[in-house]
C-alpha cells in the first residue's frame, strides 16, 4: 500500500508526464500497489526531486492499473 506526499496524488495511465489521469488519491488515502512493478519513465520535477524517472504500478479505487511517480508517493503506515 502506498499514500501520496503531497495534497492530491495522480495515478496516470502511462508511466509519461503527459498521460491521461485515472485518479486524483487525495493524502489522506492508500493505494495498493504492485509487488516489484517499478519502471523508468519520463523524468518529472517533484516533491523536492529535479530529474527523478521512478514509476511505481498502482489500482485506482476504480480498480484500473495506472503508474504514480515514485518520490510522491511513500509507503502506507500499517
Amino acid at each position: 500500500m502506498v499514500t501520496p506526499i503531497s495534497t492530491w496524488g495522480q495515478i496516470r495511465e502511462f508511466a509519461k508526464n503527459n498521460a491521461r489521469i485515472l485518479e486524483a488519491v487525495p493524502n489522506d488515502q492508500n493505494r495498493v500497489c504492485s509487488p516489484n512493478s517499478t519502471v523508468v519513465g519520463d523524468p518529472y520535477k517533484g516533491c523536492g526531486y529535479n530529474r527523478a524517472n521512478g514509476w511505481i504500478k498502482v489500482k485506482t479505487f476504480a480498480g484500473q492499473w495506472g503508474w504514480v511517480a515514485m518520490t510522491c508517493w511513500d509507503d502506507a503506515p500499517f
